[in-house]
C-alpha cells in the first residue's frame, strides 16, 4: 500500500508525537486512545454486542475487499 501511495518511509521527527515508533503509530495530537473493547467491556457485554454487529463487520469487510480488488485488478 505505501508502494502505490508513493510512501518510500514514513519520516518521524524526534519529539513529535507519541506512540510506538517502532510500529509507526504515532499520535500527533491528542493523547493515546486505546480502541480494545475488550479491555473496557465485560464478556457478555461484548458478546451481546459483537451478536449486534457482525452483519455491521462482515460489510466493512466485503466493501474493503471490492475496493482493493478493483485497485488492484485491472479486469474487474
Amino acid at each position: 500500500m505505501r508502494r502505490l501511495l508513493g510512501w518510500g518511509k514514513v519520516a518521524i521527527k524526534e519529539g513529535k508525537g507519541k506512540g510506538d515508533r517502532e510500529s509507526g503509530h504515532i499520535v500527533t495530537t491528542g493523547k493515546i486512545q486505546n480502541s480494545n473493547a475488550r479491555e473496557y467491556l465485560n464478556e457478555e457485554e461484548y458478546r451481546f454486542l459483537w451478536d449486534a454487529n457482525w452483519l455491521d463487520n462482515i460489510l466493512v469487510l466485503w466493501c474493503r475487499a471490492v475496493f482493493l480488488a478493483r485497485l488492484h485488478c485491472n479486469d474487474i
